[in-house]
């Protein structure tokens, strides 16, 4: 993420601005890539990717045909999913840790939130400060209305 920094009032509309054209930029420069590598940039094309599990013309690979053929829990057959699961603790360790810790963290949290402080007295204090300029303001017209009376 980003850093944090407080900016002036006026300066909002110009951060707006320039993280705008810094997007715009960075898509143009991501459309003249994509057109450098031959690629058009959006499309909706199939991409090109080969299957070196399964040889052309087959659906399923080899190992996955012995699965299928294979017992239930005989021991020689290998499971799609534990093979599954040891290649993905294999190719990203530390991001599903992370992320199953993430999980965790969440689940963790309290269904309800008690407040560490019951009421507020902001209002209190908003209220008490305008009686009070009130009550200046009025004694205030009446010395003016007094001077005045006098005279």
């Amino acid at each position: 993420m980003g850093e944090v920094r407080v900016v002036p009032s006026g300066k909002v509309y110009r951060q707006i601005f320039d993280a705008e054209v810094q997007l715009v930029r960075t898509l143009g420069e991501t459309r003249k890539k994509s057109q450098h590598h031959g690629i058009p940039f959006g499309s909706r094309g199939i991409p090109i990717i080969q299957n070196l599990d399964a040889p052309t013309g087959q659906v399923i690979s080899h190992r996955q045909r012995l699965w299928m053929e294979g017992l239930l829990n005989d021991g020689v057959t290998e499971n799609p999913v534990l093979h599954r699961n040891a290649a993905l603790s294999a190719i990203k360790p530390k991001e599903v840790v992370e992320l199953s810790n993430a999980v965790m963290e969440v689940k963790g949290l309290p269904d309800v939130v008690v407040p560490a402080k019951i009421g507020s007295s902001i209002i209190q204090e908003l209220t008490t400060g305008k009686q009070q300029k009130h009550k200046a303001a009025v004694m205030k017209l009446e010395e003016e209305l007094a001077t005045i009376s006098k005279v």
